[in-house]
């Protein structure tokens, strides 16, 4: 563990606990479990009003009309987007994978499209 455990006052009982004492013994694997499972695996592009890209886990270029997206790591397997004006956009995923189509606004590309644990209510 990197912190140190969490002491609660004696007789007392630590939020989601069910035993007086003790808390927080698994918090940094939780953090690590969600980087994980939400932002190691997914890519970020922004485009900004004066049609810069920010890129966050893949490199973004235009190519004529065309925004190719290029993963930085082997795990992502969808990119979120974030355009202002509809454009054509190509991405070749590590794992053979590709995908190409006309996209705007915000959006989930990739196999899987917008993880799972964003569609509540879907």
């Amino acid at each position: 563990m990197i912190g140190d455990w969490w002491h609660v006052a004696p007789g007392q009982y630590a939020q989601g606990t069910h035993s007086p004492g003790w808390s927080c013994d698994n918090d940094v694997h939780e953090h690590f479990r969600v980087m994980a499972k939400c932002v190691l695996p997914n890519a970020f592009v922004l485009e900004r009003e004066d049609g810069a890209l920010k890129t966050w886990n893949c490199a973004a270029t235009r190519v004529g009309d065309v925004l190719r997206i290029a993963p930085a790591e082997d795990c992502v397997s969808r990119v979120h987007l974030n355009l202002h004006k509809r454009q054509q956009v190509e991405v070749a995923f590590a794992s053979g994978s590709r995908f190409s189509g006309d996209c705007s606004g915000m959006s989930w590309i990739g196999p899987g499209g917008e993880p799972p644990s964003l569609r509540q209510g879907k």
